[in-house]
């Protein structure tokens, strides 16, 4: 009952740094999909509890965790993410849930390779590996401190963001902004489409 809580927390600290180093908080079906996925990853653990090796044969843990499976996700977020540039709202959808997932099922194994041996290349090899603890210990630290990018430590004004072509203010690109021109001035501005 320990280990869901410590999974929780590996991916808020996780999701604190993405947020910091993005500049704004990502969205909330990305959070709740990161979320949800570093817990849930774990119910392939549930035949071994009821007897049948049927996921586990051969490796220290079900074959489910093993980085072919942030590959997945993150190619299904990839392809999705492609579809949505043409205003695809499912495909959209699908691509932040599947990066989100993506990146909760990441945070669940940076702590499951320092609990207990984990085979992270299955099915190149069933072979487990184990880092020490510490290291995860210190890889939480350097999520939770490490300044966003383009501030020094110490530096609290917030992130720095340089907007060019085809990016929003605040310097990310959307599949939903649109450049405008204005009447006014004939300067481009970018408008989000509801």
């Amino acid at each position: 009952l320990v280990d869901e809580p410590c999974h929780l927390a590996t991916a808020l600290i996780v999701l604190g740094a993405l947020t910091r180093w993005r500049g704004r908080q990502p969205s909330r079906p990305f959070s709740l999909a990161m979320l949800s996925a570093s817990l849930l990853i774990d119910l392939d653990h549930l035949p071994l509890e009821f007897g049948s090796a049927v996921l586990t044969a051969g490796t220290p843990r079900p074959y489910t965790h093993a980085l072919w499976v942030v590959g997945v996700l993150a190619s299904v977020a990839g392809i999705a993410g492609r579809r949505a540039r043409a205003r695809d709202g499912a495909a959209r959808a699908v691509s932040t849930i599947a990066a989100g997932a993506a990146c909760g099922v990441g945070a669940h194994f940076l702590r499951d390779v320092a609990t207990a041996p984990i085979a992270l290349w299955w099915p190149g090899s069933s072979a487990g590996m184990q880092l020490p603890y510490l290291w995860y210990l210190a890889a939480l630290l350097v999520l939770a401190i490490l300044p966003p990018p383009g501030r020094r430590a110490g530096d609290h004004r917030g992130p720095v963001h340089e907007a060019g072509p085809g990016t929003m203010p605040g310097g990310y690109s959307s599949a939903a902004s649109e450049p405008t021109r204005s009447a006014s001035s004939g300067s481009r501005e970018f408008r989000m489409q509801a």
